[in-house]
């Protein structure tokens, strides 16, 4: 999970780290060991973490391809997946 993803959504619901740590289970503290890059998420922490921000995970997905694409769309920068939304744009067409 790319930590500027963190940030970005943190931000974007107006949620602060410690809100984030306390949400996930985790201290103040080890969050910012997370952000910091000397504590590594669990895949539990991840899924926990991607939940809060509103996002399927494997233990709930709603389609086992749109909890990829999320997953996928969720590691790329923001140029990337402006390509990528114009690119199925591009496959769904005119409604035809």
């Amino acid at each position: 999970m790319r930590l500027a993803w963190i940030d970005e959504q943190l931000e974007a619901h107006g949620m602060s780290r410690r809100e984030l740590a306390a949400r996930i289970g985790l201290t103040e503290a080890q969050m910012s060991k997370v952000m910091g890059g000397s504590r590594k998420l669990s895949a539990d922490e991840a899924d926990a973490i991607r939940r809060v921000f509103g996002y399927s995970t494997p233990d709930n997905p709603e389609d086992p391809d749109i909890s990829r694409i999320y997953s996928i769309l969720s590691q790329l920068g923001e140029r990337q997946r402006r390509a990528v939304v114009l690119y199925l744009e591009a496959l769904a067409g005119d409604g035809e």
